[in-house]
């Protein structure tokens, strides 16, 4: 009875030897294996990507817009070089563009995303979108898609809207869901290669027939896989047509 007397805690009374004892041993204990822990886990923390999302500053492009295989437009630097920016629409969705503005020459407003060097535009919503110039004396043929040969690649299919900076991390298996409903609303699917003279390049995947590959990648989104199909390169963006059974998870791959 009196070691229980002892034991017991009364704030105006000295503390019990064995309250005195665990404060001065255990308690620290459990909080410097706490410090550990947070150190070791920032050793191994990735940071996130140097991509940014300018969602308050309207950009505004002039060129050739495409709509197939996914909405796009073609823009010529002064120095005469062709790059290609991809549109999507806000949210989870590609961009619509109209058929009456394929392969016209157009200015485009919307959202820049950039990653490494890399550029899509978010379409702002209305009729401001999208504008075809009165006059078409600007515009040009479609570019011919250079041939590079066939390829096979590792890496990981996503959307691109989310991996230039919409979502953070765009990437990877925590991506998958949100990866999954862009695929299907229309947004570009993107091969990041991870292996390879190629690694960290950013491979646009196209249909066996050059149409959209929605169907064929989402099962495979977020996921290590191995590629392969028909490499190119068409107004300054890396494609790749996919053969029929052109992808594999990575441990099925011969």
């Amino acid at each position: 009875m009196t070691s229980e007397r002892e034991d017991f805690y009364v704030g105006y009374l000295p503390m019990p030897p064995a309250h005195r004892a665990f404060l001065r041993w255990v308690a620290p204990s459990i909080l410097w294996t706490m410090v550990v822990i947070c150190g070791i886990t920032l050793t191994f923390f990735k940071p996130a990507p140097p991509a940014v999302w300018s969602t308050g500053a309207l950009l505004e492009l002039k060129g050739m817009l495409r709509t197939a295989p996914y909405p796009l437009i073609e823009v010529r630097t002064e120095a005469g070089r062709m790059t290609t920016v991809l549109l999507t629409g806000i949210g989870k969705r590609g961009a619509f563009v109209p058929e009456i503005y394929s392969d016209t020459y157009c200015s485009v407003r919307g959202y820049p995303l950039e990653r490494d060097g890399r550029r899509i535009l978010e379409l702002m919503e209305g009729s401001g979108a999208i504008t075809r110039a009165g006059d078409q004396s600007a515009a040009w043929l479609t570019p011919e898609p250079l041939p590079i040969g066939r390829a096979e690649f590792e890496g990981e299919i996503l959307d691109s809207k989310c991996w230039h900076g919409a979502m953070k991390p765009g990437e990877g298996r925590a991506h998958k869901a949100c990866a999954t409903l862009c695929v299907r609303g229309g947004i570009a699917p993107a091969l990041i290669v991870h292996s390879g003279s190629r690694a960290g390049e950013v491979v646009i995947l196209v249909g066996a027939g050059g149409g959209r590959a929605a169907d064929a990648v989402l099962p495979y989104l977020g996921e290590p896989v191995t590629v392969r199909g028909e490499f190119f390169r068409q107004a300054g963006m890396l494609w790749l047509r996919l053969d029929a059974d052109g992808i594999l998870p990575r441990g099925s791959a011969p």
